[in-house]
């Protein structure tokens, strides 16, 4: 099934008043990736964002969560308080984000 990435919201994990914020992207231009494995410690879940925005705002630059919002209406959740996740970010005309978030998997 393909999930077409539609929006983000952000959060700042850094700040105890961070509340989510609303990133739109370039339409089109986001990709998500989803793997569960086995480990010697049980289960592993690992994450892979790709997408383009027009624009940094000082959140993307700290520990976050991202809320991922794709076109069906579900969301998925990338970073927590305990294992917070952080933005690559690579500028150019263009803004592109990725991130790689692994945790264990609660299936």
């Amino acid at each position: 099934m393909i999930k077409i990435i539609t929006d983000i919201l952000i959060k700042d994990l850094d700040n105890t008043a961070g509340v989510w914020k609303f990133r739109p992207i370039v339409p089109a231009s986001g990709t998500y990736k989803s793997e569960s494995s086995a480990g010697v410690s049980g289960r592993l879940a690992k994450i892979t964002l790709d997408c383009k925005v027009t624009h940094v705002i000082p959140e993307m630059k700290r520990n976050v969560s991202l809320q991922v919002i794709f076109d069906d209406g579900t969301k998925a959740i990338i970073g927590t308080n305990d294992l917070p996740a952080t933005l690559d970010i690579k500028e150019s005309d263009i803004i592109q984000i990725s991130c790689k978030w692994s945790a264990p998997d609660m299936i």
